[in-house]
Formats: structure tokens, sequence, C-alpha cells
């Protein structure tokens, strides 16, 4: 049997000494970081430090730039936050919340596969959400 002790580390220094610390983030940065999030958080969970900045990193970036992150990288952050079982996750569901309610006006004109998932990822959205946050579609 293959000892996976050193790919996982090799893949951890990588994902942590990678350029996403840096400020000139463009949307395709985020969305490698969503995914390198995602994997972290997964396999590395205690590298909380690199978690939580990453999760405030892209949550800035979608604020800021809402119109230019596409509705589909928006979800799958969205999901990544599901799966994260930190207070920094839910506080950026919080922030996201305007967001999540463009986002339920989008997946309504949405037709084809894609549609019964995506209303599936903000479906459990909605149930991790504070109830003193205002959706609005």
């Amino acid at each position: 049997m293959c000892d996976l002790e050193p790919i996982y580390q090799k893949m951890k220094a990588r994902f942590i000494t990678t350029s996403y610390k840096d400020d000139s983030t463009t949307g395709e940065g985020i969305e490698s970081l969503i995914a390198a999030l995602r994997t972290m958080s997964l396999v590395f969970p205690s590298e909380c430090e690199w978690i939580d900045f990453s999760i405030k990193k892209i949550t800035v970036f979608i604020v800021e730039n809402e119109e230019a992150v596409s509705p589909q990288s928006k979800l799958y952050f969205l999901q990544t936050l599901n799966e994260i079982e930190a207070p920094v996750a839910q506080s950026a569901i919080e922030a996201l919340s305007t967001s999540i309610g463009d986002l339920v006006s989008t997946v309504a004109k949405t037709k084809g596969t894609y549609r019964e998932i995506n209303e599936t990822i903000l479906s459990n959205m909605m149930g991790t959400l504070n109830t003193d946050t205002c959706i609005t579609a």
C-alpha cells in the first residue's frame, strides 16, 4: 500500500505557499483559491489560519467585485462554506446574503441539469443561514 502522507504534505505546502495570498487576485485566482480552500478544509482542517484567511479573502473579493464573479463561482464558494464547520464560514455566508438573493433569481431562470444542482446548493445554504439574515430576490 502507498504511503500518502508525503503527497498530502506536498499538496499542503503548495496550497499554502502559492501566490493566493497576494492582493492582486483576479477572478480566476479566486476560483482556484475556492478549489484549494475546499480541499484544504477537508484534508487539512487543522490549517485554521490559512482556511480563515482564504474565506475572508474570497468573501471580500466577491462583495467588492459582485458583477465580476460568475454565479457558478459564487455557488461553488457557498457550497464550500456550507461544508466548513467554522464561525468564519457562517459569517461569510451571512456577509454574502445579498449575493445569495441574487443567485436565487439567477437559478430560477436556469434551465437544464445545473438547475437542480444549483437549487440543492441554495437550499443547503438557506438551511445554514442565521434566521436574522434577510434574503431578498
